[in-house]
């Protein structure tokens, strides 16, 4: 997924892909009632982590 073949669109094709896979399993129909989203990368020799928080005020 990291060489010259794959361009963003491809890379992002398969990280929605795998998304909804994990929603689907854990039966997530809406995103609203998410709290947090947890993403593991590996970069080389680096791991990382990326959150996402979904819960916020609406402002008004």
């Amino acid at each position: 997924m990291y060489g010259p073949n794959y361009n963003d669109n491809e890379r992002f094709k398969v990280f929605a892909s795998n998304l909804e896979d994990i929603l689907g399993k854990y039966e997530v129909k809406k995103l609203d009632t998410v709290d947090l989203i947890f993403i593991p990368v590996l970069l080389s020799d680096h791991f990382w982590c990326i959150s996402f928080h979904l819960k916020m005020e609406k402002l008004s």
